[in-house]
C-alpha cells in the first residue's frame, strides 16, 4: 500500500486519466502537449501541483453553483468571505 496522499499524481499521464474526477471543470488543453510535460525533470512535482490546482478550481465551481458569490481567492481564504 502506498503512503502517498490520495491527491498525489505521479505524472501528467495519470492526471489526464483522472480528469473525469472534476465534474465542475472542462479541460481544453491538447492532450499531447500536456503529456509532453512528463519528459521534464520536475514533472512529478508539477503534476501534483496541477492536480491540487484543479481540485481547488473544481471546488470553486461547485461552490459558485451552490450560491457562493465571491471570487476564487475568496473561496480559498480561510474565512470564506462571500458566502
Amino acid at each position: 500500500m502506498s503512503s502517498r496522499p490520495a491527491f498525489w499524481m505521479e505524472s501528467f499521464e495519470e492526471l489526464w486519466e483522472r480528469l473525469d474526477t472534476f465534474e465542475g471543470l472542462r479541460v481544453t488543453v491538447d492532450k499531447s502537449r500536456a503529456l509532453e510535460l512528463d519528459e521534464a525533470e520536475r514533472a512529478r512535482v508539477w503534476a501534483a501541483k496541477a492536480w491540487n490546482a484543479l481540485r481547488a478550481l473544481d471546488s470553486y465551481a461547485h461552490a459558485a453553483g451552490d450560491g457562493f458569490n465571491g471570487g476564487f481567492c475568496q473561496h480559498c481564504a480561510p474565512d470564506r468571505s462571500g458566502q
